[in-house]
């Protein structure tokens, strides 16, 4: 059998997260459970408790977080503590502060993780110029060597002595320059100048005499006083006019001098004009007297041609005396007429206006007529006609035209016309009916010559009603709003009204609506709405809103007790319509001993960094300090200390070090360090006189200093560096030092040596000559003379082999070094430079480009003194040695220049000319010759690249010439067509032109086309 068990809720408990806990059990004795006790699980976070947290900042102190209070698990406020001022807790470390110029550099930091920087990284700085070194420079004068300044060690920055150099001895090293000694008779001037700058001159300019068998010379003109010698000339030397070749010109003699003629008596009573010719110079007869024989009756004659002007004869001859060509007998001609003589045909007008080509033949000599003017007739077939209007007298034409020959008239095609139509022609309007039952009072128009229909037949619209399918239903709008589907009734044929519009009545149930905001009047709802018929607003669902809950409607704030003793002030939130609670029971942390569990002890840092296990008392609830924070004092027994370099003051100690508190810097252990042990000692030099101050100076040895990877060695004189080897050459007197530094320890050591060395005067006279032309590698280089030191000499260039020879030669420009050796082995070294040739140039400029048939002047540039020009033959060059020359080529040219200096150098330069064979040819599409002063003539057009036109022609739509001219340059206005023919101006219209055109190249181009005569 089956028991059927009975239940009933009871209370019961879950948890502590779960509220309203509840199970179901038998009802008979409340043993059995049926339904297990399980409760609403609460709000997260609703019921909190506060306790202490690490939130992982070293940083931040009085760490805490807010957590669910039924079993701690659910973090509501997540772990958090105050952020201790920076600076608080510190600690020194070492550090760079990036100065090489300082020494146990140190920065202050936030304990907590080092991160933030309190005081910033600093060091003690060390005295300036403590430490030095001495290094080379530059002290700007290039007459010393040597040249070293003393900076401080760190960073080199700091000069603790300034650049300076030894001075070198006046002219001890030269170098010959080009000069001008102020005579114009010399060349080559050279002088020796200290090399270093230039400014003192060791030997004086001078060059080498030039006269008239190496110098340069001209040919002037003289008067050597003979007056019977022309192009008298005699030769100077340049330099000073000096005469080197004397005056002297050519003879001359009646052949090739001037000589005068002048009259005469040759005792020849049968002469007449008797003269006689004498040169001019001493008088010396070149032609003896004599006379011309008699006149025309007398003398010889003879019969030559001449000009009667008379055009109208021809064979023109005249006799004339031979003895002065007197005439004896005037000149003619025999007559010429048109049956002998050259005629032309010209144009001309008959006078008879139906004939055309009218011409007439002329006699060439006076224009007399030989054929009378006469043309060719023409008819309807070939000559111009018009057609006019006039009457056919058939009354059904219009437009009557008829065609007559210009000329004279004469009728070409007979008067007709078009047979007139419903447009041109008179017509009737009647009544007619057009069968549409919707139109009245229906009217057609007819052509009276015909009766054929022009307007067909038609009426006006019938009123409403007269027929059913004359109307039409149409939708419409009646102006409701509240209405649907309105409709009208309209006549067809013009859209008048019949039956005015009307609709169907719409409601909410059929009509289209809108909810929209409104106001219920129930304070305890919001979002109220109601529904409206959209027509005319009329409500069909009345308003009405939804109930307010804690987030919408009006609440209250009121004390409670959250249970928690560590809070004050408790307070709650609640919804003012049913008393629900809104905000849950919370309040204000509690102050310091309130109670004792809201306090806690924590570790803190009390600024003193010469403490030790801080702490202070905080309250949990806000982490604000209770008991502030304190620690135990320490020293140098019991904290950290640091050793650190310092200074003890002693200069022959190293590694000075010190032992300081790090709290607070107190000195533990005082400064000390470790004794110095460097050694310097110069060895005694051994000095020999032998070519010393000239080959060489004297080693001084630094042998028994102290040695080592750490040691180094600085030679000085007159506190200026000048070596940092364990040895040292020098070459002038005075007191050296050698200071041994051990760079580890940075001690130093000292030693002293006075040094005089002997002097050698050993010196010379160099020549030098420049390269005549640039790239010709021709100079050369005298040594003129030497003195000082033990002949013989021997002389090497460049480090070669010694020899006797003083001179070296075929020597490209650039510096030289000449070594001079005496008997004694002494050298003596020379600095030399072999100035180049002024570099040649030559500039035509760039290419250039230019039109056919046009010339262009080219321009030499250049710096050469020019003594001859020589341009590579071409025939379109204007000259060949000329600095400007034109030209006019007819295809791209390249042209060649070659300059000859009068050095005999040469350069050269080429340039290409580019020819633009375009054809520039207009020829305009139309003209008006109106003489309105504005393009009254057609002309051919055309730029430099056209050589002549041969031929122009114009012809009409027959293909008549109406123009024609030949063999004449373009542009030029007389060659132009006026727009006539035969002395009257041409009809309107389009007309065919031919050009056959030469261009300058002598290519031939032809021309044709169209051109519009315009009035």
């Amino acid at each position: 059998m089956t028991a059927t068990l009975h239940g009933r809720t009871t209370c019961c408990d879950d948890g502590p997260c779960t509220a309203n806990y509840m199970q179901t059990v038998e009802a008979c004795d409340n043993s059995i459970v049926c339904v297990p006790c399980a409760g609403t699980v609460a709000p997260s976070c609703t019921d909190t408790v506060l306790l202490p947290c690490d939130d992982g900042d070293p940083c931040t102190a009085n760490d805490m977080e807010t957590v669910e209070a039924c079993d701690n698990s659910i973090v509501c406020v997540p772990c958090a503590g105050t952020v201790a001022p920076s600076c608080t807790s510190t600690v020194l470390l070492p550090c760079d502060d990036g100065d090489p110029c300082t020494a146990n550099d140190m920065q202050t930091v936030e304990a907590c993780d080092n991160s933030i920087v309190c005081v910033p990284c600093a060091g003690t700085v060390a005295p300036s110029c403590t430490s030095t070194i001495d290094l080379p420079c530059d002290d700007g004068d290039p007459c010393t060597t040597n040249d070293i300044q003393t900076v401080e060690a760190c960073d080199n920055s700091i000069v603790c002595i300034p650049c300076a150099g030894t001075a070198v001895p006046s002219c001890t090293d030269t170098v010959n320059l080009p000069c001008d000694d102020g005579d114009a008779c010399t060349t080559n001037d050279m002088q020796t100048v200290e090399a270093c700058d230039n400014s003192i001159v060791c030997v004086p300019c001078a060059g080498v005499p030039i006269d008239c068998n190496n110098g340069p010379t001209s040919i002037v003109t003289c008067d050597d006083g003979n007056a019977c010698t022309i192009n008298d000339m005699q030769t100077i030397l340049d330099c000073d006019g000096s005469i080197c070749v004397p005056c002297s010109g050519t003879v001359i003699d009646c052949s090739n001098g001037p000589a005068t003629t002048m009259p005469c008596d040759d005792g020849d009573p049968n002469t007449i004009n008797d003269m006689v010719t004498t040169l001019d110079c001493d008088g010396s007869i070149c032609v003896p007297c004599m006379g011309v024989p008699g006149d025309c009756a007398t003398g010889a004659t003879t019969v030559q041609a001449c000009d009667d002007g008379d055009a109208c004869t021809e064979n023109d001859q005249e006799t004339v005396l031979l003895s002065n060509g007197a005439v004896c007998v005037p000149c003619a001609g025999t007559a010429i007429d048109c049956s002998n003589g050259p005629t032309s045909v010209i144009s001309c007008d008959d006078g008879n206006a139906c004939t055309i080509n009218d011409v007439q033949t002329i006699l060439d000599c006076d224009g007399s007529v030989c054929i009378p003017c006469q043309g060719t007739t023409i008819d309807c077939s070939s000559g111009p006609t018009t057609v006019q209007a006039c009457d056919d007298g058939n009354p059904n034409t219009i437009n009557d035209v008829e065609t007559i020959l210009d000329c004279d008239g004469s009728i070409c095609v007979p008067c007709m016309g078009v047979t007139g139509d419903c447009n041109t022609a008179p017509t009737t309007v009647q009544a007619c009916d057009d069968g549409d039952p919707c139109t009245i009072n229906d009217m057609e128009t007819i052509l009276n010559s015909d009766g054929s229909i022009c307007v067909p037949c038609m009426g006006d619209p019938a009123p409403c009603s007269t027929d059913a399918s004359c109307e039409m239903q149409m939708p419409c709008d009646d102006g409701d709003p509240c209405t649907e589907n309105d409709m009208e009734t309209i006549l067809l044929a013009d859209g008048s009204i019949c039956v005015p519009c009307a609709g169907t009545a719409i409601d909410c149930s059929n009509g289209p609506t809108t909810t929209q905001a409104c106001d219920d009047g129930n304070p305890n709802t919001i979002n109220d709405m109601e529904t409206i018929l959209d027509c005319d607003g009329s409500i069909c669902v009345p308003c009405q809103g939804v109930p307010v809950d804690c987030a919408t409607g009006p609440t209250t704030v009121q004390a409670c007790d959250d249970g928690d003793p560590c809070t004050i002030n408790d307070m709650e939130t609640i919804l003012n319509s049913d008393g629900s609670i809104c905000v849950p029971c919370a309040g204000d942390p509690a102050p310091c001993s309130t109670d004792a569990s809201c306090e806690m002890q924590m570790p803190c840092d009390d600024g003193d960094p010469c403490t030790g296990n801080d702490m202070e008392t905080i309250l949990l609830s806000d982490g604000s300090i209770c008991m502030p924070c304190a620690g135990t004092i320490i020293d140098c027994a019991s904290g950290p200390t640091t050793t650190q370099a310092c200074d003890d003051g002693d200069p022959n100690t190293f590694d000075d070090q010190q032992t300081i508190l790090d709290c607070d810097g107190t000195i533990c252990i005082p400064c000390s360090g470790t004794p110095c042990n460097v050694v310097a000692i110069i060895q005694e030099p051994l000095i020999s006189p032998a070519c010393q101050g000239l080959n060489g100076g004297v080693v001084l040895e630094g042998t028994g200093s102290s040695m080592g990877a750490n040691i180094s060695y600085t030679w000085t004189i007159n506190n200026a560096v000048i070596g940092t080897g364990l040895t040292q050459e020098v070459f002038e007197d005075g007191t050296y030092t050698l200071l041994v530094t051990d760079n580890a320890t940075g001690c130093v050591s000292s030693d002293d040596v006075g040094i005089i060395i002997p002097v050698v005067d050993l010196s010379s006279v160099v020549e030098v000559n420049g390269e005549s032309c640039p790239g010709e590698g021709d100079g050369s280089i005298l040594v003129d003379s030497v003195s000082g030191g033990a002949a013989p000499y021997l002389y090497a260039l460049n480090g070669g082999s010694f020899g006797p020879a003083a001179q070296f030669g075929n020597l490209s420009p650039g510096a030289y070094v000449v070594t001079v050796q005496d008997a004694d082995g002494c050298e003596l070294v020379v600095d030399v430079a072999i100035p180049a040739s002024a570099p040649l140039w030559l500039d035509l400029g760039p290419d250039q480009q230019i039109n056919l048939g046009d010339s262009i002047q080219l321009s030499v540039e250049t710096n050469a003194m020019v003594d001859t020009i020589i341009w590579e033959f071409d025939e379109s060059l204007s000259c060949t040695d000329c600095l400007e020359p034109f030209v006019h080529p007819a295809n791209q040219t390249a042209y060649t220049v070659t300059v000859v200096d009068v050095n005999g150098c040469v350069v050269s330069d080429q340039i290409v000319v580019f020819v633009d064979k375009r054809e520039k040819i207009y020829i305009p599409n139309a003209f008006s010759p109106n003489e309105d002063g504005v393009n009254d003539s057609f002309m051919i057009y055309a730029g430099s690249g056209v050589k002549a036109v041969h031929r122009f022609q114009v012809f009409d739509r027959w293909g008549g010439a109406v123009f024609s001219d030949e063999n004449f340059a373009a542009n030029d206005p007389k060659h132009a067509w006026d727009g006539s023919y035969r002395g009257e101006k041409v009809n309107p219209g389009v007309y065919i032109y031919f050009a056959e055109i030469e261009l300058a190249d002598g290519r031939i181009e032809t021309k044709s086309g169209e051109v519009m005569v315009l009035k």
